[in-house]
C-alpha cells in the first residue's frame, strides 16, 4: 500500500460520510401535527432523533478513520504537537497502536488501513451513489418530503422521477445507505476493524447502539411503505389505484 491509496481512501471516506449526512438530513421542518398520519408508532415519533444520532455516529467514525490515515501516511498535515499532533491522533483513537507499539506492527496497520477491499468499496458506493438518489427524491416530492408520514395541503401524489421506478424510492435508498455505512466502517480496511476499536468499552458504546438503531430503522422503513400505501389509497382513490398499476412495486423493481 502507499500513500496515494491512504489519500483515495481519505477522499471516499469523506464523499460517503457527506452524502450520509445529507441523505440522512430531513429536507423540509416537520409536517404540522394535524397533517401528520400516525401509523408506525414509536419510529414516526422518533425518526428525526434517529437519523441525528446515526449522522453524528457515522460522522465521527469517519473523521477519526481520516484522522488516523493522516496520522500515519501525512503526519506533516497535523500539528508536531498538542492533542492533534499525530503520536497524540494514533495514542487516543486507534487503541491497537501505544506508546510501545513497534515500528513493523505499526506499518501493519497503516497498510491495512489504506487498503480499499471490495466491501469497502461497495459500502462507500452504496452511501454515495445511492445516498444521491434518495436526495433526488427528496427534490422530486420537493415540499411533500417530511420525515413523518403526512398528508399536506393541496397535497399531490407524485409520479414523476423515482416515483415512475418505484412507489417508495426514498425508503429503500436509505435501507441501502445503511446497509452500505455497515459494510463500509465494520469490514476489512476500516478503521473500526483496523485499529481493534470493538475491543474497547467506548468502541462497543459507539458502534452496538448504531447498529441497533439503524437495523430497526431499516426494519421499519421496510413497514412504513406499505402503511403509506393504505393511507394514500384513502386520500387518492382511484388515481392511486391507477398509480398502483403503472408502478406496481413498492420497494424493489420486479420484486416487491
Amino acid at each position: 500500500m502507499s500513500a496515494t491509496h491512504a489519500g483515495l481512501k481519505i477522499l471516499i471516506t469523506f464523499l460517503a460520510a457527506a452524502t450520509f449526512w445529507r441523505s440522512f438530513t430531513p429536507p423540509q421542518p416537520p409536517a404540522a401535527s394535524k397533517e401528520q398520519i400516525k401509523v408506525d408508532g414509536l419510529f414516526g415519533r422518533t425518526i428525526r432523533k434517529m437519523s441525528s444520532v446515526a449522522k453524528i455516529t457515522l460522522a465521527s467514525a469517519s473523521a477519526c478513520q481520516i484522522l488516523v490515515l493522516l496520522a500515519l501516511w501525512y503526519p506533516t498535515y497535523l500539528p508536531s504537537a498538542g492533542p492533534a499532533s499525530p503520536d497524540a491522533v494514533l495514542t487516543r483513537i486507534c487503541p491497537a497502536i501505544t506508546a510501545t507499539t513497534s515500528a513493523p506492527s505499526k506499518l501493519s496497520i497503516a497498510q491495512g488501513l489504506a487498503t480499499l477491499p471490495p466491501e469497502f468499496l461497495l459500502g462507500a458506493f452504496l452511501m454515495i451513489a445511492v445516498g444521491s438518489f434518495r436526495l433526488w427524491c427528496f427534490r422530486t416530492l420537493a415540499r411533500h418530503f417530511t420525515f413523518e408520514i403526512s398528508i399536506q395541503a393541496e397535497h399531490k401524489l407524485i409520479r414523476a422521477g423515482p416515483y415512475g421506478i418505484v412507489r417508495h424510492p426514498a425508503y429503500i435508498a436509505q435501507i441501502l445507505v445503511i446497509c452500505g455505512s455497515f459494510v463500509a466502517h465494520l469490514g476489512r480496511g476500516s478503521w473500526v476493524r483496523e485499529c481493534g476499536v470493538l475491543g474497547t468499552g467506548w468502541g462497543r458504546a459507539l458502534a452496538v447502539p448504531y447498529v441497533v438503531l439503524n437495523s430497526v430503522g431499516a426494519v421499519s422503513l421496510w413497514r412504513r411503505g406499505a402503511l403509506e400505501d393504505v393511507e394514500l389509497k384513502k386520500v387518492f382513490g382511484k388515481e392511486w389505484v391507477e398509480y398502483a398499476r403503472e408502478v406496481p412495486y413498492r420497494l424493489i423493481p420486479g420484486v416487491y
